[in-house]
């Protein structure tokens, strides 16, 4: 009942690592392929990971394949006692796509040299990019923890500060000119925006 009512992909292969059964999601995913079969898209190297989950009473877990332009993780359970392995699959096609697009975003970010400061929503520091450091003389280590109040020169006042949190505090963009201090204590400019 677990696998015929299981949304996802369920196979039972024999020690062999032929297909002996599989569930409707199974056979609705071979076709999303255009394989008449599920045993048609399986991992090219099945039969070794049978025989290795079998002999070692070891899963094999979420081994990734791809399967034309679709990426699929498959995971293998050992079942001792009938000698036959139990095969679980989905498809991951959108979370490998969204994980690549992070990376893509983090090495724009890290190698942008505009600084860039990510902060939690009380103004603590989490995340200062390469060029952050270069232009502060401050370390993400140094600065991870701290408030951008480390940067204050004193040459802007109160009302500077409190109109721009106004801005932030309704949900806008605010953007203005600053001049901080580095951590030698010289000061420099910047023009900044500020996204909440």
């Amino acid at each position: 009942a677990f696998a015929q009512f299981n949304p996802n992909p369920v196979l039972e292969l024999s020690a062999t690592g032929e297909v002996i059964y599989f569930n409707a999601a199974a056979l609705q995913m071979a076709k999303t392929f255009g394989r008449e079969h599920p045993a048609k898209i399986l991992p090219a190297n099945t039969a070794a990971i049978v025989r290795d989950c079998l002999a070692t009473a070891s899963p094999t877990l979420r081994l990734e394949a791809k399967t034309g332009d679709r990426t699929l993780s498959w995971s293998f359970f050992p079942v001792a006692q009938t000698s036959v392995v139990h095969c679980y699959a989905g498809d991951i096609t959108e979370r490998k796509q969204a994980e690549a697009s992070l990376a893509r975003l983090a090495t724009v970010v890290e190698q942008s040299s505009e600084t860039i400061i990510i902060t939690d929503t009380r103004g603590t520091i989490i995340y200062v990019n390469p060029a952050f450091e270069k232009a502060s003389g401050f370390t993400g280590a140094e600065s991870s923890g701290q408030h951008p109040r480390m940067l204050n020169s004193g040459k802007q006042d109160a009302g500077f500060y409190r109109q721009m949190w106004e801005v932030l505090a309704r949900g806008e963009t605010w953007r203005g000119h600053f001049v901080n201090r580095r951590k030698d204590g010289t000061l420099y400019e910047e023009n900044a925006t500020i996204s909440p």
